[in-house]
């Protein structure tokens, strides 16, 4: 009964590292990253490196926002006022009112050009961040 439970034991344990390493060979070969390679993928997946891009991505739409201070402001107005009247009334007292409204800032102290001028060195403030993030980050690699 030992020799069968023995041999039992064995088949079990040959065919379990057989199914493993046919497994084994079908799986493809795992590639050796360079360290260029190992740099480049760290700063496309290091969640430091994505927040500051992020944030240099929203700083640079605020100059766009900020130059949008120099165009007119459009507002249409439609409104329409309806009243049942009495029988017999000839009277009309239904009324409608239409309005388009255009505001433009013709000089406000030079805050519109100032707004420009902080949100485009924002944006330079930002480029330094991420540089300085990259670089702190990836020096680990160095």
């Amino acid at each position: 009964m030992g020799d069968f439970v023995m041999r039992l034991l064995s088949i079990l344990l040959l065919i379990l590292t057989s199914t493993g390493l046919a497994s084994a060979q079908n799986q493809p070969a795992s590639r050796v990253l360079t360290l260029s390679e190992s740099i480049q993928f760290f700063e496309k997946n290091d969640l430091e490196i994505l927040a500051a891009q992020k944030n240099l991505e929203s700083v640079e739409k605020s100059v766009n926002q900020s130059h949008s201070q120099y165009f007119p402001d459009v507002k249409f107005e439609l409104s329409m006022d309806i009243v049942d009247l009495e029988p017999g009334s000839t009277s009309n007292p239904n009324s409608m009112t239409q309005a388009l409204k255009i505001n433009q800032n013709i000089f406000n102290g030079f805050s519109d050009s100032l707004n420009v001028s902080a949100a485009k060195n924002q944006v330079e403030i930002e480029k330094n961040k991420l540089s300085l993030t990259k670089a702190s980050r990836v020096a680990y690699f160095k």
